[in-house]
C-alpha cells in the first residue's frame, strides 16, 4: 500500500475518502463538522478552534456567524479576512482546516 495514494482517511462526517482527494489539501471543500483553526492578532486577539455547525457556519468573536461550508481550504483565509475587515482595521489572521 502506498501511504500517500492508497490510504483511507476517515473524514469528520464519517465518510471514507481515498488518499488522492487529499493530494492538494487546499482543494478540500469544507463541510459540516470540519474544524477551522483561527489565530488573530492586533486589534482583536484570539486562538480558536471552531467546528462548522449544521448550518455551515462558524461563529467569529465580535462578528457572529459566517458561512464557510462549501469553501475550499485555499479560500478560507481570504474569506475570513474580508469578514473581519468589515469590523476591524488593524488585525492579522491565519486560518486553516483542523485535524
Amino acid at each position: 500500500m502506498n501511504f500517500f495514494t492508497d490510504a483511507l482517511v476517515m473524514r469528520s462526517d464519517g465518510l471514507r475518502a481515498v488518499g488522492p482527494e487529499f493530494a492538494n489539501p487546499g482543494d478540500y471543500e469544507l463541510g459540516v463538522g470540519d474544524e477551522v483553526q483561527l489565530n488573530l492578532w492586533g486589534q482583536v486577539e484570539a486562538s480558536l478552534s471552531l467546528l462548522i455547525d449544521t448550518q455551515g457556519h462558524i461563529t467569529l468573536p465580535k462578528i457572529g456567524p459566517v458561512q464557510v461550508a462549501g469553501l475550499r481550504v485555499s479560500q478560507l483565509e481570504s474569506h475570513l479576512r474580508s469578514q473581519f475587515a468589515k469590523t476591524f482595521s488593524n488585525f492579522g489572521l491565519s486560518a486553516r482546516a483542523g485535524i
